[in-house]
């Protein structure tokens, strides 16, 4: 599913703010190693990073 897919449905979720950084957080945590092997860059970077 593309990112841009699942943010939607959270979003139309009607979730809270709150929840929502919540899950993103987990997703980064336990996917961030196959994004950066995929699309490059690090997979040590925090959430709270700008």
């Amino acid at each position: 599913m593309a990112a841009e897919a699942y943010a939607g449905q959270v979003l139309a979720a009607d979730l809270t703010r709150v929840r929502f950084v919540e899950g993103a957080r987990s997703f980064i945590s336990q996917h961030a190693e196959g994004f950066a092997e995929r699309f490059g860059g690090r997979a040590g970077r925090s959430v709270d990073a700008a």
